[in-house]
């Protein structure tokens, strides 16, 4: 692999320069063994060691494959038969000053096998008096006496050593264990219940050999089937008491971040490596998948990639659903009319951080497939990120689309949100700033928003034996802020409104999917991901009463059977009767029939309806038909399209009417376009006096409309009013009970909610930025002045970065005698980084197991300040946003105890190259000259790949031409350094670790005294 360019090289080398230590440090203890191969015969083991003060809190950690006898200079001092419990006891009363002796008879039950052990002095910080290693020595002989202090044992022979502690098969035996059973991230009585339910650990997950679970199924025998997010396939088969006994399957797909067991086979869609969708038989009924056969490659993989698979609710069919990095795979046909397009009037900025630049529409999609992977029908588009799907007992189907969360606090923001997948919808998500608004008639809008999250897994209650309330609710699981939601979803008109209700939380809870088990009624999920500690829970109805049986659903009602019938005409074959089917619902009063009905004539002939479309007056009909026209029809009706909606009446028209007027307009532009400088005269003046109008989103769209159409009265009237706006449509961002139930995570989002950024004067600067006309020296003074006052807003990561490039690209239109005045009453929006503090040391190579020895107990008696000071001083906050400060090139910190254990956490600070998540990955760029690059993609424009290859400076770009590329890859290492803890001490570790889980909370019980 080509080097990585040289200013991410200084960019590391300088890091790593900070956090040099000594070397002179104790390496992890050995899996040691024989020097033969294992054949089921025991092997005796022996070493010496000193010790200058005996202490009562001296003690041996050990474990064997599969089983040993512990001697301490001749006296037994422990047995063990279970590798996975390490045995743990304390050998001081056995000890002498001076030499001692540790001897093992170990034995094994297979071909793999393997000893470690270690002597400490048991205290916090320990000091290591004894470990395996190729020192040991080893025999296969019995000899009377071997395990004394004082045998002889000069013939014996050293031990080959056969892994370090960590390594697999066995992973770190001797992590502290906590509270309950080994690995668990949360006890069940700790989760957050309805009354009358309740929860049980069913497992846990070992992480060496297991994994981390992202996706479940149940077979036909009611059995479990999950899968590690990057590793195999499991399954779980549940007992008569509720007792789990898991075993690996014997397959060699996994992967999977979709499981469906149907059609006797196992539907498995795999994320990484040959992503696809896969199939997988038992053919000679010995209950293992011996037939695994791909069925269609997706081209896709990481969080964004190919997801959840899904049965039909005829049962003939599969729908799968896949991430915005996901291409869709060639689809036979498509009911999203083949028009989709990223629409944007004003040009679109790209993410500040460099996410996404190059994903286009369709983005997200939804497809079916027959159980063959032969035929493919693209079914929906339009999200960002919905991992997983479900039916309702109507047919109707259902998803929950993730948010950007990096936009939070600007206009284009978008929670995450309830879906309702009809056929032929286009959700709007668009890279950037382009992503639709809700009120946009051309796309669908979500039954639901929820708030600032990581959608997971999804699940209708059905065949649990809860209350009926919740087995008809559509249960969603958030990853980040660890809650599980039932939402109870009412039918209005052709589609659904709906309420959320929390079900299930805790901290940290990542959850990651979840399964209804008919056998005993009782529903279970999954947490881990990302590499986080997994474990499978119950949740069971507990209560007094007895169970009702589910109220029947009322089927769907006349305008949801009125949609279906139309959706049935899309891909229809040409013909003047499908026009004139559906043509009135054009005019319908709900939207969903209106949209239904638009995806069914713009697969017709234009021919066949654009005269019916310019003469129609009826206002939705009208309105309707000219967006079809706009988006299907050619660039010469550009003026027919715009006369048509000059005839409809503005004043009688119906705020929703207003805004798909606009927006019917700015397509026909978009696409049609441009206008002539009379033209757009003629325009204005229609225009004009509408501005400002009644509404936040009608001035946004009238706005971008007339800077559009080079208005020389949109910059006055704009300006005025970014000058008068005190307040406006502030996005929900989570009720406060939830966001302090998680306080430390949710800091940037309390953030957004204390300084509220003012989502309607970015979004008229953002319009205005483009603007040439109308424009005095004054008025360029308030406008470059006004981004002062967007320094003081907080948000999402992307947030100032949004507003510097803002701020850079209305710089370039400004007249060049101005310019230098302009860029000084604005100022970089960026924040001088500060004089970083350095580590007071002396540091160390920590190791993971070293710190988690110190933190067993807990962390207690810390140092607010002390760890906030080491937050910098370890360079976290060059990289991490962390509350209100802090960069935004790395991951946010805030949430981090609501996500990972002590281990998790220190897992991604040792190993940071171990998980590295999509958003923050690198690309290696490999150039015709033979060079390469590597950085983080964070704009493509025409012929030009702008590269930031310094992960301290996103705003440094390197501009590459696409003639001068010869490949493209992901870049497998992470850009931060894993030695960033070396150059602390221990108090300084500690601390550091106290204020990130903390959440920085000075009160918390870490920091009291």
């Amino acid at each position: 692999m080509p080097s990585p360019s040289r200013n991410l090289r200084a960019a590391i080398g300088g890091l790593a320069i900070l956090a040099a230590v000594p070397p002179s440090l104790s390496a992890a203890p050995q899996w040691i063994w024989g020097s033969g191969k294992p054949n089921n015969e025991p092997v005796y083991f022996r070493h010496a060691f000193e010790v200058k003060e005996v202490t009562p809190a001296i003690r041996l950690l050990l474990s064997c494959d599969n089983g040993a006898e512990v001697f301490v200079n001749g006296a037994p001092v422990g047995k063990t038969d279970d590798w996975q419990q390490a045995l743990r006891v304390k050998i001081g009363s056995f000890l002498k000053p001076g030499r001692n002796v540790i001897a093992v008879k170990a034995v094994n039950d297979g071909d793999t096998a393997g000893l470690v052990a270690r002597v400490d002095t048991g205290a916090r910080p320990g000091t290591v008096l004894d470990e395996t290693g190729a020192g040991w020595k080893q025999s296969l002989a019995f000899t009377p006496g071997w395990e004394t202090a004082d045998f002889a044992d000069s013939s014996w022979t050293a031990s080959t050593v056969v892994a370090k502690l960590g390594d697999g098969p066995w992973g770190n035996v001797f992590a502290p264990p906590r509270p309950g059973s080994p690995g668990v991230v949360i006890e069940p009585k700790d989760l957050n219940l309805p009354p009358g339910f309740k929860a049980d650990l069913v497992y846990t997950v070992p992480k060496s050999t297991q994994g981390s679970w992202v996706s479940m199924t149940l077979d036909d025998k009611q059995r479990i089937i999950a899968c590690d997010q990057n590793g195999g396939l499991f399954r779980v088969t549940i007992g008569d008491q509720g007792e789990a006994s898991v075993a690996p399957l014997q397959s060699k797909v996994g992967h999977a971040q979709g499981l469906l067991y149907a059609n006797n086979a196992l539907y498995l869609v795999r994320n990484g490596g040959e992503s696809g969708l896969y199939r997988l038989r038992d053919t000679n009924g010995d209950d293992q998948f011996d037939e695994e056969v791909l069925l269609r490659r997706l081209d896709g993989d990481g969080e964004h990639g190919p997801h959840a698979v899904v049965l039909a609710p005829d049962g003939k069919s599969l729908y799968i659903v896949a991430g915005n990095f996901t291409k869709i795979p060639d689809p036979d046909s498509s009911r999203p009319p083949r028009l989709w397009a990223e629409d944007q009037l004003i040009t679109r900025m790209t993410d500040a951080g460099g996410h996404d630049p190059h994903i286009m529409a369709p983005a997200g999609w939804v497809a079916k497939t027959d159980f063959d992977g032969k035929k493919w029908e693209l079914t929906a588009m339009g999200f960002r990120n919905t991992y997983d799907i479900a039916f309702n007992k109507d047919g109707e189907l259902f998803g929950y689309d993730s948010d950007m969360e990096w936009d939070i606090g600007l206009p284009w923001y978008r929670p995450t949100r309830v879906c309702h997948i009809v056929p032929g919808a286009d959700f709007g998500f668009r890279n950037g700033s382009g992503k639709f608004p809700t009120y946009f008639p051309d796309s669908v809008p979500p039954v639901v928003n929820i708030g600032p999250g990581s959608p997971t897994g999804v699940l209708f209650g059905y065949g649990s034996k809860f209350p009926a309330k919740y087995q008809n609710a559509f249960f969603i699981l958030d990853w980040t802020y660890g809650t599980m939601y039932a939402v109870h979803l009412k039918q209005d008109g052709a589609t659904y409104t709906a309420e959320k209700e929390e079900f299930v939380s805790g901290k940290p809870l990542p959850l990651t999917d979840a399964v209804i088990r008919p056998a005993d009624g009782a529903m279970y999920f999954a947490i881990g991901g990302r590499g986080n500690q997994s474990g499978l829970y119950r949740v069971r109805w507990a209560g007094e009463t007895p169970q009702e049986t589910a109220a029947p659903e009322t089927g769907v009602n006349g305008l949801q059977k009125l949609r279906r019938e139309i959706e049935s005409l899309q891909n229809a074959p040409a013909s003047p009767e499908v026009v004139a089917k559906v043509w009135d619902h054009l005019n319908h009063d709900d939207r969903f029939i209106r949209f239904a009905a638009r995806t069914v004539i713009e697969e017709q002939p234009v021919a066949s309806w654009a005269g019916k479309a310019l003469e129609e007056r009826r206002p939705w009909a009208s309105l309707t038909s000219l967006l079809a026209l706009a988006r299907a029809g050619d660039k010469d009706q550009l003026i027919p399209i715009l006369h048509g909606l000059a005839q409809l009446d503005w004043s009688t028209l119906t705020e929703e009417q207003k805004l798909a007027m606009l927006r019917t307009a700015s397509v026909t532009l978009i696409r049609k376009g441009p206008l002539s400088a009379e033209a757009k005269a003629h325009a204005c003046t229609k225009l004009d006096p509408l501005f400002p109008a009644s509404s936040f989103a009608l001035n946004r769209e009238l706005c971008e409309l007339l800077v559009k159409l080079d208005s020389r009265q949109v910059v006055p009237k704009a300006m005025a009013l970014m000058g008068s706006i005190a307040q406006d449509d502030q996005v929900d961002l989570g009720n406060k009970e939830l966001l302090l139930r998680s306080e430390d995570y949710a800091k940037g989002v309390l953030s957004a909610q204390a300084s509220k950024p003012n989502r309607q004067q970015i979004s008229y600067a953002y319009a205005l930025r483009e603007a040439t006309a109308g424009w005095s020296p004054e008025l360029y003074r308030q406008y470059f002045r006004w981004f002062n006052t967007a320094r003081k807003f907080q948000g999402g990561n992307s947030l100032h970065g949004f507003m510097e490039n803002m701020r850079k690209e209305a710089l370039a239109r400004v007249p060049a005698n101005l310019k230098a005045e302009l860029d000084s009453i604005s100022g970089e929006l960026t924040t001088t980084k500060e004089e970083l503090p350095q580590p007071i040391g002396p540091g160390k190579a920590w190791t993971t197991e070293e710190i988690l020895a110190l933190t067993a107990n807990g962390l207690s008696g810390r140092d607010f300040e002390a760890g906030h000071r080491a937050y910098k001083a370890a360079l976290c906050s060059s990289c991490h946003r962390f509350g209100t400060e802090g960069g935004g090139v790395g991951p946010e910190l805030s949430g981090i105890a609501n996500r990972y254990t002590m281990r998790d956490l220190l897992d991604n600070i040792m190993e940071p190259s171990k998980v590295i998540s999509d958003q923050y990955e690198s690309t290696l760029i490999e150039k015709t000259d033979g060079s390469s690059v590597v950085g983080r993609i964070v704009k493509e424009e025409g012929d030009l790949v702008g590269v930031a290859e310094n992960p301290l400076d996103a705003s440094a770009v390197t501009s590459i031409n696409t003639s001068n590329i010869r490949s493209r890859s992901k870049y497998p290492i992470s850009a931060m350094p894993p030695a960033l803890l070396y150059s602390l001490n221990q108090d300084e570790v500690l601390d550091l670790l106290a204020f990130l889980m903390s959440g920085g909370n000075p009160n918390d019980k870490a920091f009291a005294k």
